[in-house]
């Protein structure tokens, strides 16, 4: 099972599926499902996305006709949800951009903290022009970094992230209806009514550029292709849309751009993927390649992804989640795994999360482990009358005799740890 995977309708792309297949790769989805929509030259002879099939990371079909769009998605969801615990449904002019301020995140571990919900959905943020009138030679997200200024009706649009598993019906390509009793929330937890393709905007830890008009040139091109969702032409309104984007009030947004020396490094080959050990090497294995890219430990596995430079904390945090990412479908009916997220996600005092996985924990077994990870949790918190009741309970369960004996004089150094902690307030 893939922990996360994209969806796409394509039609005459040839000019930017490498760049966008590059760019998510390094994103950490690790497939892409690619619809081509009678494109003049087929997709799978494009060599990007040979290279990929090739990886065993793209899967291609030919899908004719017109309006496309919603057959293709169902088709992808019915064959494929089952084989991916996320998957997202993209055109080839959005690209997920995070907060990049601490420098190469993957998606994947900020999708952890969302998988109790159905879905995950995601602001637009529409990308002008950037005065191009002729297509620029280079990538995209090189050369449009002008946004449109945050307070902007179309950025109301979102993208969903969702649960395939949970998604019962496609209510338009953005937004599904899932299952009754789940739902998408937005990067701030909101929850979003059932199939709603609208939230107000927030583009703080993620979003979706969406290069909607590139030059005047490829906006052209855009227009007489017509809609992948309709089938219908964009009409006359497209040329006017192009003259006021170019008019209005813009920011600067070089999120994506900053990926840009990434993408070009892998032009001609696939970006590693973040490696998994193999489930018969066990548990134990998974957590070692945590232990080595948290402790700079040299390891052939992930090595190659930060060849030429030494990785930030918080990208070292961020890789060694996404191991755990990847390892979900091998271990996740074992307690440990579930504990190691926690305190992954302690370290980065993401404390809602690291209760959701201690809680996640406790569904499969009562564990002492558990308890004593709630404990260095409450701890980070502050939260010393939680730390104390944690304690209490792990000097009094009833299987207390069954507890080992570093585990019991730990529980000893904790109540010493605490009381130093009540004395100082």
């Amino acid at each position: 099972m893939a922990y996360l995977s994209l969806c796409c309708v394509v039609k005459d792309e040839d000019l930017f599926i490498g760049e966008w297949l590059t760019y998510h790769a390094l994103l950490g989805v690790e497939h892409f499902y690619i619809y081509d929509n009678e494109s003049a030259r087929p997709v799978l002879e494009h060599p990007v996305v040979a290279r990929y099939i090739k990886n065993g990371r793209a899967t291609v079909h030919s899908t004719p006709g017109r309006a496309v769009q919603y057959a293709a998605y169902r088709h992808c969801i019915k064959n494929y949800g089952v084989c991916n615990f996320w998957m997202g449904f993209l055109d080839l002019d959005e690209f997920i951009c995070l907060d990049t301020r601490e420098g190469w995140m993957d998606f994947r571990p900020l999708l952890a903290e969302f998988e109790r919900y159905g879905g995950l959905a995601l602001n637009w943020r529409t990308m002008t022009s950037s005065g191009h009138e002729r297509r620029p030679e280079g990538l995209v997200i090189a050369h449009y970094c002008r946004a449109v200024h945050e307070f902007n009706a179309v950025d109301l649009h979102v993208k969903n992230i969702v649960r395939p598993q949970l998604a019962a019906k496609i209510s338009n390509p953005h937004s599904f209806a899932l299952e009754e009793g789940s739902f998408a929330v937005n990067e701030k937890g909101r929850p979003l009514p059932r199939g709603y393709p609208f939230s107000p905007v927030s583009h703080e830890r993620a979003w979706i550029n969406h290069y909607y008009f590139k030059s005047r040139e490829d906006f052209e091109h855009k227009l007489s292709r017509g809609r992948a969702d309709t089938g219908g032409m964009r009409g006359s309104a497209g040329f006017s849309e192009f003259e006021r984007q170019k008019n209005a009030l813009t920011v600067e947004e070089n999120s994506a751009a900053k990926f840009a020396p990434l993408v070009e490094k892998y032009a001609e080959s696939v970006p590693p993927n973040m490696p998994e050990p193999q489930s018969e090497q066990g548990l134990e294995a998974c957590f070692e390649l945590v232990r080595a890219i948290l402790n700079d430990r040299p390891h052939e596995l992930w090595a190659e992804f930060y060849a030429g430079y030494t990785p930030s904390q918080a990208e070292k945090f961020n890789r060694a989640e996404a191991v755990l990412c990847r390892a979900m479908e091998n271990y996740s009916r074992e307690v440990k795994f579930w504990i190691m997220r926690a305190y992954l996600a302690r370290h980065q005092r993401k404390f809602e999360s690291a209760e959701q996985f201690l809680n996640q924990a406790l569904t499969i077994e009562e564990h002492p482990l558990i308890h004593e990870e709630r404990f260095h949790l409450a701890m980070a918190r502050g939260d010393k009358k939680e730390a104390g009741s944690v304690l209490f309970y792990l000097n009094n369960v009833p299987y207390k005799h069954e507890l080992d004996a570093a585990l019991v004089n730990r529980i000893s150094l904790y109540g010493k740890m605490l009381e130093k902690r009540l004395a100082a307030k």
